[in-house]
């Protein structure tokens, strides 16, 4: 991989196992915004990025060198082999080669814990498309002004203060339902300190999730999906509606099991790869609409 700036973009090249459209198409976040050039354009703290890709070749644009190497490099997860990955996945389930194929420009995105515990608790029982239009509510009306970027205003997401201020009514003006009041809870338990959020990382994964679990609003997946994209958690299998259809198609003969006991299965067999397991499984099952008549 090799890094240098030009008078437009920071380049990227020989960016191996890395795919725009898998990686902003996945549901890890909805925050990045396809363009009319086929580039994507998001808020990620207080920086706003464009990125685009030719083959192996990825263009950063608004952004430096020093940002690229010091921050970006981390958030894309380009300084983990993604190679070597997949030829372990495939050494422990060589029938999972298609699926791996077909996502195989996928990364897990390191991302900020706070926003990615908000926009979880905020995805029970929403579809991408909702979901996409209440976190661009929150930030448009209570996320600081970060500024313009090709005539386009962005905002950064709402500080835990900030959201532990509002009222239900103005959390609900922004669409978020029923979900209100864990949003309120968890931004008061968070700003209290109660449970400090950007620690978490350091405690071993049975003691980080039953962390998040006291959260109003985190249930076992929720802890599972913001243990896994914000907090390297990679022993952690998170089971949703289509990691149950595409494991009980590949591993259970299509016999129905409980979530518990696919998500056990899963870590035992996978252990520190299931993460990544899970994301392939997830984009290949969600991309095809497995199981769904």
């Amino acid at each position: 991989m090799r890094i240098h700036e030009n008078s437009s973009a920071v380049v990227i090249e020989n960016a191996k196992d890395f795919d725009i459209h898998h990686i902003f198409s996945s549901g890890q976040s909805v925050r990045w915004k396809k363009q009319k050039d086929n580039s994507y354009t998001c808020v990620v703290k207080d920086k706003i990025i464009n990125v685009s890709q030719i083959d192996d070749t990825l263009y950063l644009k608004n952004t430096n060198l020093g940002d690229v190497k010091n921050f970006w490099v981390h958030y894309f997860g380009l300084d983990i082999n993604y190679s070597i990955i997949k030829k372990e996945i495939l050494n422990i389930s060589p029938n999972l080669s298609h699926i791996i194929d077909f996502g195989s420009g996928l990364r897990i995105l390191n991302q900020d814990e706070w926003e990615t515990l908000i926009n979880l608790i905020l995805s029970a029982n929403n579809s991408m498309q909702m979901l996409e239009k209440v976190v661009d509510n929150l930030c448009s009306r209570y996320g600081d002004y970060i500024g313009e970027y090709e005539g386009e205003k962005y905002y950064s997401f709402p500080t835990p203060d900030k959201l532990s201020s509002l009222s239900l009514d103005e959390l609900r003006e922004c669409k978020v339902g029923f979900r209100d009041k864990y949003i309120k809870s968890t931004s008061r338990v968070i700003c209290n300190n109660d449970i400090d959020l950007y620690n978490l990382n350091k405690l071993d994964t049975k003691s980080c999730l039953d962390n998040l679990r006291e959260l109003s609003g985190v249930g076992e997946k929720v802890a599972d999906c913001v243990a896994m994209l914000s907090m390297k958690k990679y022993d952690v299998f998170a089971v949703d509606v289509w990691i149950k259809r595409i494991m009980e198609d590949i591993y259970f003969n299509n016999e129905s099991n409980s979530v518990k006991k696919i998500r056990l299965f899963a870590v035992d067999k996978f252990g520190d790869l299931s993460s990544f397991v899970q994301q392939y499984l997830f984009f290949f099952a969600r991309q095809n609409k497995v199981g769904k008549s």
